[in-house]
């Protein structure tokens, strides 16, 4: 989650670079740097996604998921919903 934050953060830094006033050379230095830098928080993020898929916490997408269907109720006007497991 923090590699997440830190990628926003390099993001809006990227995004506001061009109004700060630094010269052209560092400007461009500081572009490539973060860029770099969220590139490869990028790859990590997604190698963690990938491994912790692997090792089977990431519920599998064949697994039945629980649908709201309305209740009998809910045509007298109350507000109530059940759920229904597609087993």
């Amino acid at each position: 989650m923090i590699k997440n934050r830190i990628i926003i953060f390099l993001g809006v830094a990227v995004a506001i670079i061009p109004f700060t006033g630094f010269p052209s050379f560092w400007r461009d230095i500081g572009v490539i740097a973060f860029g770099f830098v969220i590139s490869t928080l990028s790859f990590l993020v997604i190698r963690d996604a990938v491994q912790d898929y692997n090792k089977g916490r990431v519920r599998d997408i064949s697994e039945p998921v629980p649908t709201f269907v309305k209740s009998p109720i809910s045509s007298m006007g109350v507000a109530t919903e059940t759920v229904s497991n597609n087993s």
